[in-house]
Parts: structure tokens; C-alpha cells; sequence
């Protein structure tokens, strides 16, 4: 996706009015569409990038855009190298931008209303078999119960629950780095999840998922922050949810070359599975 500072350091070279159009976009996008932070940045970079091709083509106000300056746009990319899935993303932003503003009076027609991007080949993530991530969870679990030392009890537990939930759940790992602890209720096995979109969902998780979560707030307090442990509003797994930040063991065990398969998409990939085998 396009950078923050791509998007300022391109945007000084657009006319007063496309700026205008670019900041009135964005302020649209933040206020009525609740988009994210990021996602913006992504439709102001391809903007910039639109913007300053029609510039080039010598056209000064948007009513000048006709569909053939867009279709141009997308081919100038395509000879440059972009991959399809840019390409497909920036027609997208295109149709979305140009619909605004036929909604908004500021163009009385939508020339991107035509514009069609190529396809993208769309492949199947990869999985990975049930005794596979049985076999993964199983190692991890055993890990846990040797450990000696109280903080890699705590952070192994956690690896665990984490890898559990993910597996159970199907949840991005973004979601599960948001989880607290209120989100969790235990008695009905439910996880109160917030996605995209400031969008609220309630998750089911297996019994396996809630028995590592019960296991790791039995220690929690060992690497919780002062005053997290009882606090409400308290982050549930604590740690961003990286290979990098996984204990030792762990880390090492799953950085091996008959481990790598498991971080953290295939795990997110098969989760259903372990759903209705575990529930």
C-alpha cells in the first residue's frame, strides 16, 4: 500500500485544486466512511498518483478526465511493472473517488464508472493438516508444563493461548493483539472481537482455546504491566503477536524449518476446523 510520505511529498506538485479534491476525499473517507488511518493513506497515495498523470496530460479541473485518461493511467502502470493486484486497487480507488464526486456536484458525469482492471489470480492460502496443528498445539502445551522458571511458565502459557485462540477462532491476528479482558467470556466460551471498520462481532473459541486462556490469566501477572492484571480494560495477550515476540522456546521451536508452516496465516486458514473438532 501506498506510504503516508509518498502521498506528502507527491501532493505539493498538485494544482491548488486537485489538492483540495485530495484533502476533501480523505476528510469524507475519515468522517462519513469511518475508514482507518492506513486505508486512507492507500486512496490518497493512488490519488496522487492519478492526479499528477492527468496533470501531466495537461488536464487542469476533474471535469477534463475522460475515461481514456484513466484507462491511459492504469496502462502507464502496467508498462512500469505494476502487479495486477496494484493495478485492480487503483481502478478500484478510481470508481470509488470519481462516484464521490458525481454524488457531490463536483463532476456532472463518472468517467471512471467504465473502468474495468484486470483480474487477479486468486489462489487458496495455505493449511495445514489437523494432526499437523495438533501435533504443533500438543508440543507447545508440553513445553508449558516443563518449564520451571515462573516468567517462561507465563510466557510460554501464553503462546499457547494465543496460537490456540487463533486456531480456534479464525480471528486476525490485529483482532486477537486487541483483545482485553473484558472480551472474553469465559462461562459461554465467546470472544468479543473489533475489526475493520470499527465493526463488533462475537467469536466462538473451542474448549481447548478456553482451558490455554483460563491457564495463562492464572499467570498473567508474572508479565502484565503494574496494575493490568485486575483492571477491566486490560490488554488480554499483552505482547504484539510476532514470531519476534514469542518466548525463546518457542520462538526456536517455531522458526525451524518443519515449524515455519504454522505463523500465523495457515493457522487462520484451517481454523474452522478446529471448531467443530474441538467445540
Amino acid at each position: 500500500m501506498p506510504d503516508e510520505r509518498d502521498a506528502e511529498s507527491s501532493a505539493p506538485s498538485l494544482s491548488p485544486a486537485f489538492t483540495r479534491l485530495l484533502d476533501d476525499f480523505a476528510a469524507h473517507l475519515r468522517l462519513e466512511r469511518g475508514r482507518s488511518p492506513h486505508t486512507v493513506r492507500a486512496y490518497q497515495g493512488d490519488l496522487v498518483s492519478l492526479f499528477s498523470h492527468v496533470q501531466a496530460r495537461g488536464l487542469e479541473t476533474l471535469a477534463d478526465v475522460q475515461l481514456a485518461d484513466l484507462r491511459a493511467w492504469l496502462a502507464a502502470m502496467s508498462v512500469a511493472g505494476a502487479e495486477r493486484a496494484t493495478l485492480q486497487r487503483r481502478a478500484a480507488c478510481a470508481r470509488s473517488f470519481f462516484g464521490w464526486a458525481q454524488h457531490t456536484g463536483r463532476v456532472a458525469a463518472n468517467p471512471a464508472a467504465s473502468l474495468r482492471s484486470p483480474r487477479v489470480d486468486r489462489r487458496l492460502p495455505a493449511t495445514i493438516e489437523i494432526d499437523q496443528a495438533r501435533r504443533m498445539l500438543d508440543a507447545l502445551a508440553a513445553h508449558a508444563a516443563e518449564s520451571a522458571e515462573p516468567a517462561e511458565v507465563a510466557s510460554s502459557r501464553r503462546d499457547l493461548a494465543m496460537l490456540e485462540v487463533l486456531y480456534a477462532s479464525g480471528i486476525r491476528v490485529s483482532e486477537l493483539c486487541g483483545l482485553d479482558l473484558g472480551d472474553l467470556d469465559p462461562d459461554r466460551r465467546l470472544l468479543r472481537v473489533l475489526g475493520k471498520g470499527g465493526k463488533e462481532r462475537t467469536v466462538p473459541i473451542g474448549l481447548p482455546a478456553s482451558r490455554a486462556l483460563a491457564a495463562w490469566l492464572e499467570v498473567r501477572g508474572v508479565l502484565a504491566a503494574p496494575g493490568a492484571v485486575k483492571r477491566w480494560k486490560a490488554p488480554l495477550a499483552w505482547k504484539k503477536v510476532q514470531p519476534a515476540s514469542a518466548s525463546p522456546a518457542s520462538h526456536k521451536r517455531m522458526s525451524s524449518p518443519s515449524w515455519r508452516w504454522v505463523w500465523p496465516r495457515t493457522i487462520q486458514a484451517r481454523s474452522p476446523t478446529r471448531i467443530s473438532v474441538c467445540a
